[in-house]
């Protein structure tokens, strides 16, 4: 399971990795606003960040 640290490290490299925020929002189709506030902990990450990154929301549960 991925921590939303794991998961800022993740957008971070795929930012990084295409050259910026603006080149990963336009190849993905998700407003560089959003992209940067979640990149930082502002924000949530939604469905369009998730697919982008080739990962999906899980909800679970646990034994205490």
């Amino acid at each position: 399971m991925l921590t939303k640290q794991d998961m800022r490290r993740r957008l971070r490299a795929a930012i990084d990795a295409v050259g910026g925020v603006r080149a990963f929002s336009r190849r993905h189709r998700i407003s560089a606003a959003y992209v940067s506030k979640a990149a930082r902990g502002e924000m949530t990450f939604g469905p369009k960040i998730a697919r982008a990154l080739d990962v999906r929301a899980v909800e679970g549960w646990e034994e205490r």
